[in-house]
């Protein structure tokens, strides 16, 4: 994706290829001023945070395999402060949602099932983000 001159930094952070591809090609139908970042594991998206430049979001899948979206806020500790992080599972359970907000998420997302509303939810985590 091209990234606007006035474009937001977005870290998508998900094992699944279909659900990054999805939100790819979400983002391109809105046309949004978005710089997308991808990484495929909470290990890479680990090092990622702690070593590169800030993004002005994080969507981070919960449920990944070696070190889960949640694992990743618990070491990185509350040091994301000023991004933006959302944690989404197509598993999502009511009782992992105070965990997931005490390490620092502003949300915790039940991952959209229909293409309509992973637009509307992307819209509305896009927009006015800078």
């Amino acid at each position: 994706m091209d990234a606007h001159p006035s474009a937001f930094s977005l870290l998508l952070v998900d094992d699944d290829p279909a659900d990054v591809l999805l939100a790819q090609m979400a983002l391109d139908e809105l046309n949004a001023p978005v710089k997308v970042e991808v990484s495929h594991d909470g290990v890479r998206a680990l090092a990622r945070l702690k070593n590169g430049p800030t993004p002005d979001l994080v969507l981070m899948d919960m449920n990944m395999p070696a070190l889960t979206g949640l694992g990743v806020l618990l070491k990185l500790g509350h040091t994301l402060r000023g991004t933006r992080v959302v944690l989404w599972s197509s598993g999502w359970k009511a009782q992992d949602e105070p965990a997931v907000m005490a390490a620092g998420a502003e949300a915790y997302l039940r991952k959209p099932t229909h293409y309509s509303d992973l637009l509307a939810l992307l819209k509305s985590l896009t927009q006015g983000t800078r």
